[in-house]
C-alpha cells in the first residue's frame, strides 16, 4: 500500500474509531474506490475510499437508498449497511485532509458468484428481479446524481456528443488498430440515438444499474446470492434497465449458443419474481446494446480525463464492439427470449 494510501485509510478509520487500533487488509478494489477489510472487537467492517469524485451528494443518496434497503423486512439477501460515526453528528461519510471522501459498511460474508452455470444464473437473476422489487418501494427526497442510461450525453461529463462522434469515426493514433471496433460502437450510438426518445415513456424507477457477478456475493458453497453490493451508481432509469445490465454482460461467451443459454438462465430465474410489460420486453435488446454503449463512453471519459492510460479503454472497446455484433446478430432468438418475461 502507497504511503498516501496508508494515510488515507488510518485517517478514515481514526475518524470511525477514534483512539482504537483495528487491524485492516487489502481487498479487492474496483475501478472507482479503494476497499480495506477492517476488524475491531470480534466485528468485522469494510472501508471504501472514493477515488473518482468527491461529491458529498452522490455518496449520501447511494447510503439514503441503502439504509432504506437494510429497513425492508422482505429483501431476500443482504446490501451494505452505511455505519454511522460515533461523534455526535453520527455521520455516514467522512471527508479526508486530501478531499477524499472515505465510508465503512458491515461486512457480509460470502463469496463470488460463478456464473458459468444455470443453477448459478438462475439465482442471479432471482436477486435482481427481487432487488428490482424492493427498489419499487423505495423513496428518496434528493434528486438522484446520475442521469439514465438512454441520456447518453451524460455518459460521462468530460465526452460531449461532438468529441464522442470524432473519437469513433477518426481514433488517435493509439487506437489505430481497433479502429474497426471504434467505428462499429460510433455507428451503434448513432443508432441508439434514432431510438431513444420511444424509451422516455417506460416504467422508471430506483435501479442498482451496474449488476455483475463482481457486484455479487454468493452463499459460500451454493448459488444462492447472498448480498448485493456496490450501488454507487443507484439512480432512477427504466425499471427494465435492470435486468438489461445484466443480460448485456452474460454476452460475453465462448458462442452464441451459451450466450443464449445464459441469458434464458438468468431469465427463468427474473421471471419467477418479477415481470416486465410487454413494451420492456421489447426495448430490452435496444436496452443491452445501449449498455455496452454507455460502458464505451465512460471509459473514454476516464482515458480523456487522465484517470488511466489507453489500455483499459482499448480492451472495454475491443469487447463492446464484439458484444454489439453478437447482440445484432442474434436480435430475433432475444426478442423471442425477452418475451417471456412480460406479463
Amino acid at each position: 500500500m502507497s504511503r498516501e494510501a496508508e494515510r488515507a485509510v488510518s485517517e478514515a478509520l481514526e475518524r470511525f474509531f477514534p483512539g482504537a487500533a483495528p487491524f485492516f487488509r487489502s481487498g479487492e478494489s474496483g475501478m472507482n474506490n479503494t476497499t480495506r477489510f477492517v476488524e475491531l472487537h470480534g466485528r468485522r467492517y469494510v472501508l471504501r475510499v472514493y477515488e473518482t469524485h468527491q461529491d458529498v451528494d452522490k455518496v449520501l443518496y447511494e447510503h439514503a437508498v441503502l439504509l432504506a434497503l437494510n429497513a425492508s423486512p422482505a429483501l431476500p439477501f443482504a446490501v451494505p449497511r452505511p455505519e454511522r460515526t460515533p461523534d455526535d453528528r453520527g455521520e455516514t461519510i467522512v471527508r479526508l485532509a486530501d478531499g477524499r471522501l472515505a465510508a465503512l459498511f458491515g461486512y457480509i460474508e460470502g463469496e463470488r458468484p460463478s456464473l458459468d452455470r444455470p443453477a448459478a444464473l438462475r439465482a442471479f437473476g432471482r436477486a435482481a428481479g427481487g432487488l428490482s422489487g424492493a427498489l419499487a418501494n423505495v423513496g428518496v427526497a434528493a434528486a438522484p446524481a446520475y442521469r439514465p442510461y438512454y441520456e447518453l450525453d451524460a455518459a460521462h461529463p468530460s465526452i460531449a456528443p461532438a468529441d464522442a462522434a470524432r473519437f469513433f469515426e477518426a481514433p488517435p493514433a493509439d487506437f489505430a488498430d481497433i479502429a474497426d471496433a471504434l467505428r462499429r460502437i460510433g455507428e451503434e450510438l448513432d443508432a441508439a440515438r434514432l431510438a431513444l426518445p420511444g424509451l422516455r415513456a417506460l416504467p422508471h424507477q430506483l435501479v442498482h444499474g451496474d449488476l455483475n457477478a463482481s457486484n455479487a456475493l454468493a452463499v459460500p458453497g451454493g448459488d444462492d446470492i447472498a448480498a448485493l453490493l456496490d450501488f454507487e451508481f443507484v439512480t432512477v432509469d427504466l425499471r427494465a434497465m435492470e435486468p438489461a445490465v445484466c443480460l448485456s454482460d452474460l454476452s460475453d461467451a465462448e458462442s452464441d449458443e451459451d450466450v443464449l443459454g445464459r441469458m434464458s438462465a438468468f431469465a427463468a430465474g427474473y421471471a419467477s419474481v418479477a415481470r416486465l410489460s410487454p413494451e420492456e420486453a421489447d426495448a430490452l435488446p435496444l436496452l443491452l446494446r445501449l449498455r455496452r454503449i454507455d460502458v464505451a463512453l465512460h471509459f473514454l471519459g476516464r482515458w480523456r480525463d487522465g484517470v488511466e492510460g489507453p489500455e483499459p479503454l482499448r480492451r472495454v472497446a475491443a469487447g463492446s464492439a464484439r458484444a454489439l455484433e453478437r447482440l445484432r446478430r442474434l436480435e430475433a432468438p432475444l426478442r423471442d427470449l425477452f418475451a417471456g418475461l412480460a406479463e
